[in-house]
């Protein structure tokens, strides 16, 4: 179980973040299509490049123009909980308040 918080912010432009596992993995969305990685383990790996929303599905492209992920997502429990699905595996993340 992770969180995975929205928000708008004018100065960012971001229109969503997920996190897994606190401390692991943050995911953020920009309204402009991009997306950004980082890890938060010892090798703070970073990756970006552009996503699309078709639907329920939300296709991540690496930089190179590659697919990362390719997600069904589903939202849960009026709006709590996010399940994202590809063919390998089922991530859930709960929602939480956004701090300032």
């Amino acid at each position: 179980m992770g969180l995975y918080v929205i928000h708008h912010s004018p100065e960012r432009q971001t229109s969503g973040a997920v996190q897994f596992k606190p401390r692991t993995m943050l995911f953020t969305y920009h309204e402009g299509g991009a997306w950004e990685m980082e890890a938060g383990d010892a090798t703070h790996t970073k990756l970006n490049g552009s996503y699309e929303v078709h639907d329920t599905e939300l296709i991540m492209k690496k930089t190179d123009g590659s697919t990362y992920q390719d997600f069904t997502v589903e939202f849960r429990n009026d709006g709590k909980e996010m399940v994202m699905r590809d063919k390998r595996s089922i991530v859930t993340a709960s929602k939480v308040e956004a701090t300032p």
